[in-house]
């Protein structure tokens, strides 16, 4: 009967044994998966960042081009008139 008992406590000590083996490596690469998943969202934000500063960039040209045009159009409306006036 003792025998039966090391044999299952020898054997219930290596399944332990190797089990916490197996606990370490799948908690370590829980942490390395969780470690991976925060670089990705932090360079998903530090990219939503360089986009909206990009938009913000390309608004400000387009807005500047915007105005440039208005301001050749006036010109050449201007320009038209002030023709039109000295032909007369």
């Amino acid at each position: 009967m003792i025998r039966k008992f090391a044999l299952l406590a020898t054997g219930a000590a290596l399944l332990v044994a190797c089990g916490g083996a197996n606990e370490e490596a799948a908690a370590a690469k829980a942490k390395a998966t969780q470690d991976s998943i925060a670089a990705v969202e932090k360079a998903a934000q530090e990219e939503a960042i360089r986009l909206q500063k990009a938009d913000s960039a390309l608004k400000a040209a387009a807005d500047t081009l915007t105005k440039a045009v208005d301001a050749t159009t006036d010109a050449a409306g201007q320009a038209v008139e002030e023709a039109k006036k000295a032909a007369h």
